[in-house]
Order: structure tokens, then C-alpha cells, then sequence
């Protein structure tokens, strides 16, 4: 994915992260009637979806983390220069999604892919030297090739624009002033709805196609651009 800036006036920058929750995508894919872009060049900030994805399991809503190294001065560290460390071995998060995930209608369709892509870009070593962001990137490309959309453009130098939504905040990317329609969990007969997950909940349990045609639906956000 080479840089570029798109052109024309851009509605909202999106940090990078791990399999994003649905109102990433919903403004990545122009559902705010606007342009987007990716920023790759940014601070690295601890405790936000950019080393994290939130799913849920039969006791609540759940973090995966991907531990990120701390060489050198953290507050200079840059999203696209963050190292992954092995505290966590790659298999034992893929376990933690197979235990939460395994009834789901649709994820023993995409099991094998995904966790060949967890064991390709997590380092299984201290030996392993693998970014943080080529993990984003591949699982950005993997959403984007499984549900037919189209990414959009990517920036060095998110400062140039001065989005109208911008989810390199972290209560936005929380998904703060958003508001989350229900489609049926995985869980519902033991606790409510909950919104703002990583997408890769309600692809595992509305599958690709359907996902695709409700994503407008999902997700509504007050400052919506029309």
C-alpha cells in the first residue's frame, strides 16, 4: 500500500488498527456521504484500538491486545514504526477468539485464513522483528477482500486536514457520539447487545454479504455529513 493522498475535501481521518470496529468502516467505505483518509504517520497511543480489537464472549465484552514494545521514548513512537513484542504468543490469542467464536454461523468459513494470518504477522519470538502496523495493514486488507469493499486512501501527514470526524481521538474511536444498532450476537440470551466491537463479530455471525448490505444501517453517528 503505497502512500498517497486523496484528493478533494476529506471528511474524517482514521487512525490505523487492527481489524477496526464498524463505524471505522462506516466512514472508510464513504457511508457519511464523504471522503476519508487512513493516517499511518501518528503517534502511537496506549490503551486505543491501534494495538487492540474488542469482541465479546458469555460473560461481556473482551480486549485482544497485541503488545507493542517499549524501545526508546514511547511518546515518540510512531504508529508505523511500533515493533510487536511476544509477551503474547500469537496462538493464545487466536485461542482466545476460537473459545468465544466457535458457534458463530460463519467462523469456521474464515477460521483457517484468519489464523494463518495471525501466525504470519504476530511474532511467535523475541527473535520475530514484525511492525504493528503491517499487521494492521494485513487485516485491513483481509476485511477489505472478504466483504468486497474498497479501502481508502492513506496519508503520512494527517496535520494537513482538518476532518470533520476524526477517529484518531480516542473517545471517538471508542465509539463516543456514535450510536450502535442491534443485529443478533452471539450472546444475547445472557446479556444485551453490545455495540462498537471490532466488525469481525458481526461478520462472524452475519457473514460477509449481509454485513455488506447492513453496514449503513449499524451505525449512526449525530454529526453525519448528508
Amino acid at each position: 500500500m503505497e502512500p498517497h493522498v486523496q484528493v478533494g475535501p476529506v471528511i474524517a481521518v482514521l487512525p490505523l488498527c487492527p481489524f477496526p470496529p464498524l463505524h471505522w468502516w462506516f466512514l472508510a467505505l464513504g457511508h457519511h456521504a464523504g471522503s476519508s483518509i487512513i493516517a499511518t504517520n501518528e503517534s502511537f497511543v496506549k490503551q486505543s484500538f491501534r494495538n487492540r480489537l474488542q469482541l465479546v464472549q458469555a460473560d461481556g465484552a473482551f480486549n485482544v491486545s497485541f503488545p507493542v514494545k517499549q524501545a526508546g521514548n514511547p511518546l515518540n513512537m510512531k504508529t508505523n514504526t511500533a515493533v510487536l513484542s511476544s509477551h503474547v504468543q500469537p496462538k493464545v490469542l487466536w485461542r482466545s477468539i476460537q473459545t468465544a467464536y466457535g458457534a458463530a454461523p460463519f467462523f469456521e468459513h474464515f477460521a483457517p485464513e484468519l489464523e494463518a494470518l495471525w501466525l504470519q504477522f504476530l511474532p511467535a519470538t523475541s527473535d520475530d522483528h514484525k511492525l504493528l502496523s503491517d499487521w494492521c495493514h494485513a487485516t485491513l486488507h483481509w476485511m477489505a477482500t472478504t466483504c468486497n469493499w474498497t479501502l481508502p486512501s492513506i496519508s503520512e501527514d494527517p496535520i494537513a486536514f482538518q476532518p470533520q470526524l476524526d477517529l484518531r481521538e480516542r473517545q471517538a474511536l471508542r465509539g463516543h457520539g456514535w450510536t450502535f444498532n442491534r443485529y443478533t450476537q452471539l450472546y444475547e440470551d445472557r446479556q444485551p447487545f453490545v455495540g462498537g466491537l471490532s466488525a469481525l463479530d458481526a461478520l462472524f455471525i452475519l457473514g460477509p454479504n449481509e454485513l455488506n448490505a447492513r453496514l449503513p444501517e449499524l451505525v449512526q453517528h449525530p454529526a453525519r455529513v448528508d
